[in-house]
Order: structure tokens, then sequence, then C-alpha cells
């Protein structure tokens, strides 16, 4: 018997499409997990909304500290956590399983950091994957994401206002229409599902492009990450299970997202003033993965990915 937690999120809706499992949990059942055994239990569940968890650091560790709770009271054999590069103080540091240091400051990955040495000490057979940033079916944000959705998700009101001005008059008309307050964050945010439903998304690009920002613009293009294709992850956990791996670094080569955007769109792209971010996570297990020292797959391996994800998304 094995069983998926967090099967109604990105990671987990990746993992339902490449393999069976016999119980589907969410935050809305977990605890329904009680009483029960399996032979293995993959873990998807801690919220992946890292502004959140930094925003109310104590409901966010309650929620995690209740996701081991449920599971205390599960008999598990061997347990599969899907964690994340934030649980590192510094994902650029080129750390590896055995070397890294822990973030501390910041809530998100120091509760996921939490979450990964709970379960650890509760399940004997404990496998850790630490993922770095991600693509696949049901992506929903994150530069691949702006390079296939160019209309913004979530401008501030003023910014949006300024756009508005320069785009054409049926841009304009599309933008106001679906673009609508979100007093939580107090922001504009697109209704990107009822814009695409109306036929509305295209229009809607070619305003913001003829306005001269689009999503890609959040990003500085000498950011450097480590995506990951998530089609991949099932076959990964399973390689980690054979080799008894008690934690794994699932690290690409890092890619510039300059390259990323020129690879897949043929333009290039210079965008030098948003906050630099890097990720370069190492990995012991290279070898075993056939991957270039100190990585698991290779930028072309990754770039190979990416492309495939793009056209198809995009309809290329």
């Amino acid at each position: 018997m094995r069983a998926l937690i967090g099967h109604s999120g990105f990671v987990g809706t990746n993992l339902k499409r490449a393999a069976a499992f016999d119980a589907l949990y969410n935050s809305a059942d977990i605890a329904d997990i009680r009483g029960r055994a399996f032979d293995l239990v993959v873990c998807a569940a801690a919220p992946a909304t890292m502004w959140a968890a930094n925003a109310d650091p104590a409901r966010d560790l309650a929620g995690i500290d209740a996701l081991v709770g449920h599971l205390a009271g599960a008999a598990i054999d061997r347990l599969v956590l899907v964690s994340t590069i934030a649980v590192l103080d510094d994902a650029a540091a080129g750390y590896d399983e055995t070397g890294a240091r822990y973030e501390t400051a910041k809530a998100y990955g120091r509760n996921r950091r939490h979450l990964e040495l709970a379960l650890s000490a509760q399940v004997q057979r404990c496998h850790i994957l630490r993922l770095p940033a991600l693509f696949g079916h049901a992506i929903k944000k994150n530069f691949v994401f702006d390079l296939i959705n160019p209309v913004p998700s979530f401008l501030k009101p003023d910014r949006l206002s300024d756009l508005l001005g320069a785009m054409p008059a049926e841009s304009a008309a599309a933008a106001r229409a679906f673009f609508v307050p979100d007093t939580a964050l107090g922001m504009m945010r697109f209704e990107r599902d009822a814009a695409r439903a109306a036929g509305h998304d295209r229009i809607l690009a070619q305003g913001f492009a003829a306005a001269g920002f689009t999503a890609p613009g959040f990003t500085n293009s000498e950011s450097r990450f480590q995506y990951y294709a998530l089609d991949r992850l099932w076959d990964d956990i399973k390689r980690c299970l054979a080799a008894e791996i008690p934690v794994l670094h699932v690290a690409s080569a890092p890619l510039r997202a300059a390259d990323i955007h020129l690879a897949l769109t043929g333009t290039a792209f210079d965008n030098p003033g948003p906050p630099l971010y890097a990720e370069d996570m190492h990995s012991r297990y290279c070898a075993q993965w056939g991957g270039p020292a100190p990585y698991l797959y290779s930028a072309a391996d990754t770039l190979a990915d990416l492309t495939r994800f793009y056209r198809e998304a995009v309809g290329a």
C-alpha cells in the first residue's frame, strides 16, 4: 500500500500523473490517515506559498506540526518527504547533502527544515528530496510561467494604472475588466482563467508588450535557476529509494534567466533592474545519476526539458 499526501498541489498533481497510489490525502482529509498502515508514503504537503509563511510564521508552523501529528498516527514503513532548496540558508552556496547550513531567519525555510527533522525522527526509513525551481503540469508561478503567460498575475494599482495609459484602447479595456482588487495583498489580481475563457488573453498580452512591461520583467536577467522538470520526480524518487539515499539534493546545473529566455523565445533578455536571485545546490550522488559533477542533470538536459515543456504549453 502506498499513499500520496498533498495530491492536489503542484508537486502532488504531477506525481499522480506518473504513478498510482492506493490512497490520496490533502489538507481537507489528512486526519483520515490515522490508524492506517502503508509500505510507502510520499509527502508533498507543506504549503508552497512563501509569502504567507513569512507573513504568519506561527500559523505556518502550526500547520506543519499538525501534519507531523497526523503522520504519527499512521504505521509507515518508508516515507519520502518532498522538501525544498529553501531550507538552506544560502541557495547559491554550493552545499551538498552533508555540508549544508540551514535557514534560521525566514520562516518558510526554517519551518520546512523543522518538518524535515520531525519526520526523520519519526520514521526510521525516511528519504528527503530537496527540490529547486520547478516546472511541470499545472505550473502557476515563476519565470518559466511568466514566459508562457506574459500578462502579470499581480500588479500594484499605481503600476497598472500607468500601464493602462500606455496600452492600445482595446487592450486597456480588457485589462480593466480582468484585473480585480485583491484586498489581502493590496494588489490588482489578473483573472487569467476568465480572460482566457473570454478570448482576451492574446489582446492583453499584446497590450502589455506595447506598454513596455510583461511578466518576465519581474526577473533579473542574470538570475540563475536550477530548473527541474517535475515529470522526472517519480523516477528520481524510485532511484532514491533503491539506493537507500537519506537526503538527496535534486540539483540541475544552473541556467541564467537570459539564456532560458533566448532558448525558449528566440529573443534576447536584458533586465538588470530586479533583485538578483541565484541557486547552486550540489549533490554527492551525481555519478549515480550520470550527471556532470556536482549536478544530477546537465544544463543541456534541463534546456531540452524546458524547450519541450514550453513548446507544448504555447502550442508551438
